[in-house]
């Protein structure tokens, strides 16, 4: 008998995701923008914000900037591409 699978939670602005993987379009990126999305895989950042296509806009400076140079440097990445490791607690 196969075990249920868990179901992913829909990232959602607020939530700490980890980056599990680069997009598959990554060949076709600046090489700086290359740099950024290998370097964020294996770290947990906050959804700052959603497009009208449903990429996460993340905050990655911390990781980044020290590699790529910059400051405050931001990636746009597919929801497949991480995981929701805390969801943000809604104030009701």
């Amino acid at each position: 008998m196969k075990t249920p699978r868990k179901k992913r939670l829909r990232p959602r602005i607020g939530d700490s995701v980890l980056v599990l993987r680069v997009p598959s379009a990554l060949s076709k990126m600046e090489p700086d923008s290359c740099t950024a999305f290998q370097l964020s895989v294996g770290h947990r950042f906050k959804v700052q914000g959603r497009n009208n296509a449903g990429w996460l806009e993340l905050e990655v400076g911390r990781i980044v900037d020290p590699g790529i140079g910059g400051f405050m440097n931001t990636i746009w990445i597919e929801p497949a591409c991480v995981r929701v490791v805390r969801r943000k607690v809604d104030s009701k």
